[in-house]
């Protein structure tokens, strides 16, 4: 879905998936949640430079790995594209580095944007439904009102707006 360049090395990020076995895959979204081993697409990002569209050597970031693959989200029962066994659990739709060489990935299905830095999860920005330990303990706390984010795209980071995320929200199943 993203294509963002790294304007701190001139390298670019895009995003993929790779294909992950799970033990205990969410059937149904109503309580209690039926589960069973299932395959699902986890999204990955990697990192190449524009001459050679290979993947620079120790760059991919594998996103949907450091998160909880079981946690059901939003439309993460469906399957992806072109598959009928392959579940779409994130549906990573945007990417951008941030000033510190963090990755900030879009996950549409699980209502998240989580950041990344040298392979380990940083942050979570969700709405704190269904985040079981230890991911819960990196789900950011809102300061005052807030609408959370549902189904969003292409976050970014801008070090002039304090931190802030500015992102596209779709709102859906608010």
């Amino acid at each position: 879905h993203d294509v963002a360049p790294n304007p701190y090395d001139g390298t670019w990020l895009s995003l993929t998936k790779d294909t992950v076995a799970v033990a205990n895959y969410p059937l149904g979204y109503d309580l209690p949640i039926e589960t069973a081993p299932a395959y699902v697409a986890a999204d990955a990002v990697f990192v190449f430079d524009p001459e050679s569209p290979d993947c620079l050597p120790g760059t991919r970031v594998p996103v949907g790995e450091l998160l909880d693959l079981e946690r059901v989200g939003f439309d993460s029962l469906n399957f992806e594209e072109g598959t009928d066994d392959l579940y779409d659990w994130g549906h990573s739709n945007g990417v951008w580095v941030d000033a510190d060489g963090g990755v900030v990935v879009s996950l549409r299905n699980q209502d998240a944007i989580v950041k990344v830095r040298d392979n380990e999860l940083v942050w979570i920005l969700a709405n704190h439904d269904n985040w079981r330990l230890p991911w819960s303990l990196d789900l950011l706390e809102p300061l005052g009102a807030l609408e959370w984010p549902y189904h969003q795209h292409s976050p970014q980071l801008s070090p002039e707006m304090d931190g802030r995320t500015l992102m596209m929200d779709n709102g859906f199943t608010r």
